[in-house]
């Protein structure tokens, strides 16, 4: 009899890491921030470009304001096997043993989220969020008690063998997902760079409207 089997998902824990902005924020520009006024505008254009050692994720540019979290995404949606039926003999038992076939598929999305939200401190704004990836891949896993292949016997010339019918293995999924907590003090019409610990880094500008 074909019995249902449900996936656990495999779930990374989440990490959170400090992530120390590397930016244009020099000596001078602190002092600067002495000599400025305050800060009057609450509305700002907010640009950022997200990048990995394999180029740019997105760049994207969204309007923002003092006290509410912008958000930029960039997302796909990726489909897993959810429950499968396990190998097994027919009652009979000499009908060949089927391999696992997926019964249920469910689905998550992936990739990059930034959400930053401003506030206003003296002449300067402070960003402060954070940036969250969420990856996910199959992996073979195996179906039933133990580890071993399901055979099945075969009579031959040279007295009975065993033949392989299913290496009782499935894909699963492995999923992960990380956050990095973000707070940046800028300066309005400046370059700033945020290199995360994964080596991903975040390229922003903030300009006053």
């Amino acid at each position: 009899m074909i019995t249902k089997y449900t996936l656990a998902i495999v779930v990374a824990a989440m990490t959170a890491c400090s992530v120390q902005p590397e930016s244009t924020l020099l000596r001078s520009d602190i002092d600067k921030l002495h000599q400025r006024p305050s800060i009057g505008s609450n509305k700002f254009d907010l640009n950022i470009t997200l990048g990995d050692e394999d180029g740019v994720v997105f760049s994207e540019s969204k309007s923002s304001r003092v006290g509410v979290a912008t958000k930029f995404t960039k997302l796909r949606k990726f489909v897993y096997p959810k429950s499968y039926s396990l190998p097994s003999n027919d009652e009979s038992g000499k009908a060949p043993t089927a391999p696992p076939i997926p019964q249920k598929f469910d689905s998550l999305e992936t990739g990059w989220t930034v959400a930053l939200k401003p506030r206003v401190a003296g002449g300067v704004v402070i960003l402060e969020g954070e940036i969250t990836h969420v990856s996910a891949k199959l992996h073979r896993g195996v179906f039933g008690e133990g580890s071993d292949p399901v055979v099945d016997p075969v009579s031959s010339v040279f007295g009975k063998r065993y033949v392989t019918v299913t290496e009782n293995v499935g894909e699963m999924p492995l999923i992960s997902k990380t956050t990095y907590p973000i707070t940046v003090r800028v300066l309005p019409n400046k370059q700033y760079k945020v290199v995360l610990s994964d080596g991903t880094n975040l390229k922003l500008t903030l300009n006053e409207k």
